[in-house]
């Protein structure tokens, strides 16, 4: 899988529960203002509640999709260095840390908790877990080998990241609050730069550290409701039917937060799923409906009806000259690493003892020679699940991606085979 898919889909599996708690938070306020229900008021903070929480959604989401593995190791990983991060820089540490006489807080350390954070510290523990889950320790340590080790690792590393953010962050977001500033200050082409810089950070999360103006959030929440299903209807329709299941769930779940005027990100990263292309062709034609429409006071409708058909025209000529666009998938493609192979078949006694190698769904069927060469906890090591015996030399396997690992299996049993023959 390409790596601008996979960090869209890791973006995806938070962001799909938006527009489900948006029409819930709706339909609390309808209850609060016609039945005064009290029930509503628990609906309507619980809106509040999950976008406080997305950024450490985001931190084990993005762990998780970017660690070699599928493992619940990662995500503890990810909501690990979260929490260590956001509380080192928090008011109340650094409140304690100093003395207080002579220490005055910066309110760019009231910002930390952010979807930008999240989404670095899943990056970060993501990395750590890729280098540190197959590290074997001295026979004394050996209970904290491999993927246990992962978690102390990443406690550490991000304890040192704070520090370094604790210098770092506050020049940081007064550079991005300054250059906003001097966006804005440019009147109606300003509007238009700063929609396209907002637009273009908010799939990393950078977005969240920045306000955007009332005028501008109402006009293009308004719009949404007309670029939304037309540029979503026209990907449904000419999408390869062989993908097509695969993105009916997210389009229908994007459409309807565009309805209940959820925030945009969602919609956003649904088009860098697709590609970076499609992401890039909003951003300027957004900006420039903001720039035409918004300034020179248009209606909605007419603002709308423009929007829809200037992306329906732009999707229309992609559809003409890069059809092969639409022909995308989300599978998982990632092969084994060859330290990672060679270490699955030294825990089912080497080469010489695997006959044959088969995958079965989501299962991997190895045949062996001898059992009494099988050492299966190494396997766990690794942090995949136990293999079962089903027979005397039998193994079943159940793996995420049989057929991934199972092919780097019998790649490098091949290659082997060959060279002890030669």
């Amino acid at each position: 899988m390409k790596t601008y898919q996979r960090y869209a889909q890791s973006l995806l599996l938070p962001l799909l529960l938006i527009p489900i708690i948006f029409m819930l938070a709706e339909f609390a306020t309808f209850l609060d203002q016609n039945f005064n229900n009290s029930i509503a008021y628990f609906l309507i903070q619980l809106k509040d509640f999950y976008l406080s929480y997305l950024p450490l959604l985001f931190a084990a989401s993005v762990s998780f999709f970017f660690s070699r593995r599928m493992d619940g190791t990662n995500i503890l990983s990810g909501i690990l260095a979260y929490i260590i991060i956001t509380n080192i820089l928090s008011e109340k540490t650094l409140t304690l840390a100093f003395e207080p006489a002579a220490f005055t807080l910066d309110s760019s350390f009231l910002l930390i908790h952010n979807s930008f954070i999240g989404i670095m510290c899943g990056v970060i523990s993501a990395i750590l877990y890729n280098r540190f889950s197959t590290v074997q320790l001295p026979q004394g340590l050996a209970f904290f080998s491999g993927k246990r080790l992962v978690p102390i690792v990443t406690g550490f590393v991000m304890i040192g990241t704070g520090m370094l953010f604790y210098l770092i962050w506050p020049p940081f977001v007064r550079m991005v609050h300054s250059f906003v500033n001097a966006l804005l200050s440019l009147s109606i082409i300003g509007d238009g730069l700063f929609t396209a810089f907002y637009t273009l950070v908010t799939p990393i999360g950078l977005s969240s550290i920045m306000e955007m103006p009332d005028n501008l959030n109402s006009f293009i929440q308004s719009i949404s409701m007309f670029i939304v299903p037309t540029t979503l209807a026209v990907v449904y329709f000419h999408i390869n039917d062989k993908y097509r299941k695969e993105y009916t769930i997210i389009i229908l779940f994007t459409l309807l937060s565009a309805l209940v005027k959820g925030p945009t990100i969602l919609f956003e990263v649904v088009l860098l799923l697709i590609h970076p292309l499609f992401l890039l062709i909003h951003i300027l034609l957004l900006s420039l409906l903001v720039v035409i429409c918004n300034g020179a006071n248009f209606s909605i409708w007419m603002s709308g009806g423009i929007a829809a058909l200037l992306y329906l025209s732009c999707m229309m000529l992609l559809i003409t000259k890069k059809p092969q666009y639409f022909s995308f998938n989300m599978n998982r493609s990632n092969s084994l690493s060859l330290e990672e192979t060679k270490q699955i078949f030294e825990a089912f006694g080497g080469i010489e003892n695997i006959i044959t190698i088969k995958d079965n769904g989501k299962k991997v069927e190895i045949y062996v020679v001898d059992k009494l060469y099988v050492d299966t906890s190494l396997i766990t090591t690794l942090g995949y699940q136990t293999p079962k015996i089903k027979e005397a030399n039998e193994y079943v396997w159940e793996v995420i991606n049989s057929k991934v690992i199972a092919d780097s299996l019998r790649e490098l049993h091949q290659k082997e085979l060959q060279a002890l023959i030669l």
